[in-house]
């Protein structure tokens, strides 16, 4: 409230007046009363509140509250509170007069705000990396009629007061989900906010594949995360980077989706093969024995060995040596068929195919 000697304060949305004595024969040195005014809610409607309390000397209390001139209320109370209701928004502020049995008597001014255009929108910024805990939020205000404001938040472990229409809330937020802030201007309007904070990243391109005999190679550009390769629109296996290519022992339509942390390409444009088979995978440059083979698988190859590596019958890569080396382990593997991808040092390549039992 504005006294005859005051200033406004919205602290809490309270307006709090002590008068100066009036120059009156019947007048207490110490008259004062206090003002809350609650801000209208919805616009249009008259559902802003003004309480008068706290009054000094006896009662009855005898009220006016006008607006613009034009009186909206009066009565007599004798008791307190004296709440006022069916109050409008206005920025002009309400003159309330108030006088009590003892002669006393004083005015004030209250602004009643409109909260109906209030709105906070909390923009995230995203961690950096995973267990880092450097993601932002900033809080953006529009249609407040004034500060100081208060953000408060269980789930960021914030209760902060400011002064301007964007704020910084916190930079140390760690990935998650549903965090909270509710944010309360000057004049008690409130308004909440709910976001996420996510793992930063960008997409990569939609990758492109090519084919050169049996393998299947995917685009790198962008890639850091490995690839999803998939068959007929089935899921077949998942490379990581920077494993590109996908050995191919089944006809189809492959395609595949990049991957860049959490965040993904696109899928690729399908390719199409028709003329892949055991036989003509299967290389007379090295050969493996016994086939099939329990535990250990024998190697013989015409040129020593750089890296072995083999692969499900559905072309994921399970298991990876590099040496030279003329046996394999195979014991930990299930039953089935496997192919085996040979490099030697004078980078030949060659694929067999073995059954573990």
């Amino acid at each position: 409230a504005v006294g005859v000697a005051g200033s406004p304060s919205a602290e809490d949305a309270a307006f709090v007046m002590k008068l100066k004595p009036v120059q009156s024969a019947n007048q207490f040195s110490n008259f004062s009363f206090v003002v809350n005014a609650a801000p209208a809610q919805n616009q249009g409607n008259s559902d802003g509140v003004i309480t008068i309390d706290s009054v000094t000397g006896n009662a009855p209390y005898n009220i006016v509250v006008s607006i613009n001139g034009n009186q909206h209320t009066s009565g007599s109370y004798s008791a307190l509170p004296i709440v006022i209701e069916d109050v409008q928004a206005s920025v002009n502020g309400y003159s309330i007069e108030v006088s009590n049995a003892d002669g006393c008597n004083g005015s004030a001014s209250a602004i009643v705000a409109g909260c109906y255009n209030f709105v906070a929108d909390v923009t995230p910024q995203a961690v950096s990396a995973t267990a880092t805990c450097d993601g932002s939020a900033t809080v953006n205000l529009s249609g407040s009629w004034g500060g100081p404001f208060n953000a408060e938040s269980a789930s960021m472990l914030i209760n902060t007061q400011f002064n301007s229409t964007s704020y910084l809330l916190s930079n140390t937020l760690c990935i998650g989900t549903g965090y909270i802030v509710t944010v309360t201007d000057g004049y008690g309007c409130q308004d909440m906010d709910t976001f996420d904070v996510t793992l930063g990243c960008t997409a990569p391109p939609v990758p492109v594949l090519t084919q050169s005999n049996d393998t299947l190679f995917a685009s790198t550009t962008g890639v850091s995360g490995g690839y999803d390769w998939y068959l007929n629109g089935g899921i077949l296996a998942t490379t990581a980077f920077p494993t590109n290519y996908l050995v191919i022992t089944q006809n189809g339509s492959y395609t595949v989706i990049a991957g860049n942390g959490p965040c993904t390409s696109g899928l690729s444009d399908p390719l199409v093969v028709t003329t892949v088979s055991i036989d003509e995978v299967t290389s007379s440059a090295a050969s493996l024995y016994p086939n099939p083979a329990k535990e250990t698988l024998m190697i013989y190859c015409s040129s020593p060995i750089k890296s072995i590596e083999v692969y499900s019958a559905l072309g994921a890569r399970i298991l990876f040596q590099s040496g030279n080396m003329n046996s394999l382990d195979v014991s930990a593997l299930a039953n089935g068929m496997y192919s085996v991808r040979i490099l030697t040092t004078t980078g030949q390549q060659t694929v067999n195919t073995f059954i573990k039992k």
